[in-house]
């Protein structure tokens, strides 16, 4: 899948963590104020250990975000491309993927982020120029059947 954009263009930053010692009361409380549906956790080294998802919250018993995070999270990188992350969400069925570099959370890749850069990502057929929105590269124009694009955003 050809793709404009990579996790660095599309990733958010700044995000809130936890530690694996957080109450989980705490967790609930964080993610409650954001657009996240997980949050990362954090050794004292700040490298990821685990992701406390809302499903984690329902479904299993604890008091700390160490005892109820998933572990073994599916990372990116930042220079991944956004296909990469659309098959490896689909794939493994998660709604976000934290991206890291030298094992440092750098920020989070979401559905909802990559929505929002869908309608932003324009590609313009260099044939009649066309324009179709979408993160992938279209495989044709629907106008002319051309086949070469480049990206407007």
């Amino acid at each position: 899948m050809e793709t404009a954009l990579t996790a660095h263009d599309v990733m958010i930053t700044g995000i809130p963590t936890a530690t694996p010692d957080a109450p989980v009361a705490s967790v609930i409380a964080i993610l409650e104020t954001t657009d996240l549906g997980g949050l990362p956790v954090l050794d004292e080294e700040r490298r990821l250990v685990g992701m406390v998802t809302e499903y984690d919250i329902i479904s299993k018993r604890g008091t700390t975000a160490g005892a109820i995070m998933s572990q073994g999270v599916i990372t990116v990188q930042e220079r991944a491309p956004v296909g990469e992350l659309i098959e490896l969400m689909g794939l493994h069925g998660v709604r976000q993927l934290p991206v890291v570099q030298d094992g440092q959370l750098v920020g989070i890749v979401t559905r909802r982020e990559l929505m929002r850069h869908y309608a932003r990502t324009i590609w313009v057929c260099e044939q009649c120029s066309a324009e179709a929105p979408g993160l992938m590269r279209p495989l044709h124009c629907p106008s002319c059947g051309g086949v070469a694009f480049r990206v407007r955003q």
